[in-house]
Order: C-alpha cells, then structure tokens, then sequence
C-alpha cells in the first residue's frame, strides 16, 4: 500500500512549476492569491488559472488507478 503523502508529492512534482508553486503557496503556505501574485510576480487571474488547472491536472494523477 502506497503512502497518501507519498503519492501528493509525487503529484505535485509532476506539475508544471506555475501550477506547483501556486497550489503549494495556496494550501500549504496559506497565502491569498494576490499575495501569491507578488511573490511568482504574476497577475491574480494568472494564479486563478494556475490553481484551477494545477488541481485538476493533481486530480486526474491521483486517481490513476497505478498511482
């Protein structure tokens, strides 16, 4: 049985840096978009769209039924 963590990160590592550095900074750093535009110095719809797509894309790579 693989470990839950262990599939997340294998997850995330898969994702493009954009996304990956979005979704880290959102759910784990716990910083709101605009914040997290600053920091990737992007713009908020640039995020949004990171986030949507990087959640997704993490989705789909932990449902796959040899993950």
């Amino acid at each position: 049985m693989h470990e839950p963590g262990g599939q997340l990160l294998t997850g995330l590592a898969s994702l493009p840096a954009k996304q990956r550095a979005a979704l880290v900074l959102f759910y784990y750093a716990d910083y709101p978009v605009r914040q997290i535009a600053e920091i990737l110095r992007s713009n908020p719809i640039a995020v949004r769209v990171n986030l949507s797509r990087g959640r997704s894309r993490l989705r789909r790579i932990l449902e796959e039924p040899n993950a």
